[in-house]
């Protein structure tokens, strides 16, 4: 799924736990508490700014809760420097769901149902 962030802001898509964090400060990944392991990942080829314009709000291993703020980036310099700031977020254990059904697409704020796994 990819999200165009209005602010600079990653926040958790719900309740669970920071499993790690990219040294590069613009990823991590992320295991929720009924089990789903997500890779959030703030722009496309935005690995090359080596952690520049990203501040890392928590630790490996923090519990989080829904909308916690993660990750703060600047999104105007991020774009001003050529980069594509949609945020993906991968369900990278989806064998283990029957199924995943993503929502309509459309504006989405912070508690918004995105999808249902």
């Amino acid at each position: 799924m990819g999200i165009v962030p209005a602010r600079g802001l990653l926040s958790a898509p719900a309740d669970g736990k920071v499993m790690d964090i990219f040294h590069t400060k613009h990823a991590l990944t992320f295991k929720t508490s009924w089990g789903a392991e997500i890779l959030l990942h703030i722009g496309i080829n935005t690995v090359a700014l080596n952690g520049k314009d990203f501040t890392v709000l928590v630790s490996a291993g923090q519990s989080v809760r829904t909308g916690d703020s993660l990750i703060s980036f600047d999104l105007e310099e991020i774009k001003k420097e050529g980069y594509d700031t949609t945020v993906v977020m991968a369900i990278t254990n989806s064998e283990d769901f029957s199924d995943i059904i993503l929502s309509p697409c459309g504006l989405v704020k912070i508690g918004d149902e995105m999808m249902t796994v």
